[in-house]
């Protein structure tokens, strides 16, 4: 049997060897598709529960674990106080910033007012690019409940461009205690 191609003028004999070769490459690829349905295990058990145990979500950084928060480019990273928490005369603030020099502000303000009534300023330097923090500010309570905001930020003196500031809302309680 003789095959004319339209683009050429010569004749293509097609031989019995040519389809024996084409025939045994569909037989393989049969025979490897059979191979790996038996040989590759099942997912799931005959009862339905999976075999394997899926992996926990990886937490994105800007969500870190504790309830705390995280600055919009990720690089600070509060653990406390947590967002919406009543702090104590004595706040602690923790949590960590991914930059190893620079300087880190934490400023508590009355809401309402926007008045400042603590801040800190904490050099950030080290060798690791990942530095924790924990600094303590002195607050004076105000007579009656009310709600505040605790900002920190990061000024990076790296000239890498990770300033970046986070701020979260907290509550002061009264100064008067619970009247007991």
């Amino acid at each position: 049997m003789w095959y004319t191609a339209s683009n050429e003028h010569q004749p293509m004999p097609i031989t019995s060897k040519t389809l024996l070769g084409a025939l045994g490459g569909l037989i393989l690829v049969i025979v490897l598709v059979l191979l790996w349905v038996v040989a590759v295990p099942s997912t799931t058990r005959e009862n339905g529960t999976p075999i394997f145990t899926p992996l926990a979500p990886v937490q994105s950084p800007s969500a870190p674990a504790g309830g705390g928060a995280a600055s919009a480019k990720g690089v600070i990273q509060l653990s406390q106080p947590a967002s919406g928490q009543t702090i104590e005369a004595l706040l602690q603030v923790t949590g960590f910033v991914y930059g190893n020099n620079g300087v880190l502000r934490i400023e508590l303000a009355q809401e309402e007012s926007g008045v400042v009534v603590a801040s800190k300023d904490a050099v950030i330097r080290g060798a690791a690019d990942r530095i924790d923090f924990a600094e303590s500010l002195l607050v004076a309570l105000p007579a009656v409940p009310q709600a505040g905001i605790l900002t920190v930020t990061y000024r990076d003196q790296s000239g890498n461009g990770l300033d970046d500031r986070v701020s979260i809302s907290v509550q002061f309680p009264s100064d008067l205690g619970s009247g007991i």
